[in-house]
């Protein structure tokens, strides 16, 4: 509120009431029903997903959402002919003296002061070794602030928006011409492909790989379930995580990224129908892919302030498969998982672990001495993660084809664990905490008679350590699909080998060899 306040009066510093009232009608009153409408129907701000919802809404659906909201248009309409009016009979003449423009210019940099005293203190849960890079990091947050408030918000995400749209387009351009190499696959047979990508998930908290809390009631009576405790994610920040489970690429060659396409499609290439749902807002990389995609939904939800509940995914998808009829799919599904608030992601009924988190919880209150807390909240959001997955499974065993699903998180998460005190994730050490994530494989009855092999295999490393890199290989070869795989990296193959080493991006973009050990 601070920051909006000063933002509106800077301007009339500076300039005469007349001016100053256009050039606020411009640049924010022309704009508030944008910020209005997303804060009404998503509780949050501005987000380029929803600013490209309005770029791509034709005449005809505006004209119609328009007409069906005439009260609040009508009020927007008349509020700003008085604002027209009240502006062109005011006299032009400076607002405020001088002394108050001397107070508010000196008050700036104490403003800032205190947002980067208030900022430096979140800053530091972070692993940051020295003052250098907490004050960057702390200065990171506070400029992000600014995409949340009004009306910075609209401006930077849309320049963010245009700078992706443009990115997008480079990309797509750039791998127009690639192919696999795949041959369309041409049988009859009804064949189902899931991709499950878990948010913030870790293994140590999976009761399928012995934690002593049951958060896995309902998956641990799942038949044809797999669990494999020693899988690794490729990094700790979703960003960076994200892309390399669906492509190729292995995080070690990170530079290369955009010079393949994704697991997503190359069963294009085979012929097989692609389905992304989505419970996050995307980055440039997921909203690439998306493009490329038979039917998608990403609800524009903002996971730091909305109560995401994952459950819909199932629900979407059974709407996805009704509207796309194919025999041949390939599903995407990323979860709100166990993403910060972790009480924001299950509802009241799965808070079984208590004391939990309450809406008072704020950020102020990570600290080592509320870690109960903090562990019930999100072992709370893993249980009810149990439910979704059991779900999932239910619904896709259901359908009475075969299915194979891969489940895995984009990363861990930190609960003040040790003596480092380390909290979330995004860590600059990238701990074993980070890095050990849940890797689930479930497969149907259908699939395991025509694919009894691969399933063999699948059970037979299920002790090996391995990264979410292979993913892109064990589900293409699942497929049958084995034109651009490599069989030491496809849990399905015999060939399957264990990595020597486990490669892991940190917080600082700093390729870590040994994520299992963090030095203190």
């Amino acid at each position: 509120m601070v920051v909006v306040i000063v933002g509106l009066l800077l301007p009339a510093l500076f300039l005469k009431a007349r001016t100053y009232f256009i050039f606020e009608g411009v640049f924010t009153l022309l704009l508030a029903p944008i910020e209005i409408a997303t804060i009404y129907l998503n509780h949050a701000t501005v987000s380029p997903a929803f600013l490209n919802f309005i770029v791509e809404t034709d005449m005809r659906e505006a004209t119609e959402l328009l007409l069906t909201n005439l009260i609040p248009v009508s009020a927007y309409l008349a509020v700003l002919a008085l604002y027209i009016v009240l502006t062109i009979r005011t006299e032009n003449r400076y607002l405020f003296p001088r002394i108050v423009k001397r107070i508010v210019l000196y008050s700036l940099p104490l403003l800032f002061a205190v947002g980067f005293a208030v900022f430096y203190r979140y800053a530091r849960i972070y692993d940051l070794q020295n003052f250098r890079d907490v004050a960057y990091r702390t200065t990171d947050l506070m400029l992000m602030k600014f995409y949340k408030i009004y009306p910075y918000d609209i401006y930077l995400n849309g320049n963010l928006l245009w700078e992706r749209q443009r990115e997008i387009k480079h990309y797509t351009e750039q791998l127009q011409s690639f192919s696999f190499g795949i041959e369309e696959k041409t049988d009859d047979e009804e064949e189902m492909y899931v991709l499950v990508i878990g948010e913030t998930a870790r293994s140590k908290n999976f009761s399928l790989n012995g934690y002593e809390r049951q958060t896995n009631p309902l998956l641990e009576q799942q038949t044809n379930l797999i669990s494999y405790p020693h899988a690794y994610a490729q990094a700790n920040l979703t960003g960076k995580s994200v892309p390399h489970i669906c492509s190729p690429i292995p995080v070690q060659h990170r530079d290369s990224l955009y010079t393949r396409k994704t697991v997503q499609e190359a069963f294009v290439e085979a012929g097989f129908s692609s389905v992304i749902v989505s419970n996050q807002r995307e980055g440039l990389y997921i909203e690439r892919i998306m493009r490329t995609a038979t039917w998608t939904i990403n609800p524009t939800k903002d996971l730091d302030y909305n109560a995401a509940y994952d459950i819909e995914l199932v629900h979407l998808l059974d709407s996805a498969l009704t509207a796309t009829p194919a025999k041949k799919h390939i599903v995407t599904l990323h979860c709100a998982g166990s993403h910060w608030r972790y009480d924001e992601r299950y509802p009241q009924e799965f808070c079984q672990f208590q004391p939990a988190m309450s809406k008072t919880f704020n950020i102020d209150m990570l600290r080592p001495q509320n870690k109960d807390i903090l562990l019930n909240s999100y072992d709370n959001s893993l249980l009810y993660t149990d439910y979704v997955l059991d779900s999932l499974i239910n619904y896709l065993r259901g359908l009475h084809r075969s299915v194979l699903l891969v489940y895995t998180s984009d990363h861990g998460e930190n609960l003040y664990d040790d003596d480092r005190q380390l909290v979330l994730h995004g860590t600059y050490c990238g701990s074993e905490y980070e890095a050990n994530v849940p890797f689930l494989v479930w497969y149907s009855d259908e699939y395991k008679r025509t694919h009894e092999l691969s399933v063999q295999q699948l059970l037979q490393h299920r002790q090996q350590h391995f990264s979410s890199a292979v993913i892109f290989h064990t589900l293409l070869q699942a497929a049958d699909i084995y034109t651009a795989t490599d069989d030491h990296k496809s849990l399905t193959s015999p060939l399957f080998l264990e990595p020597d080493t486990i490669y892991f991006l940190t917080g600082d973009e700093r390729l870590d060899v040994r994520p299992l050990r963090c030095e203190m």
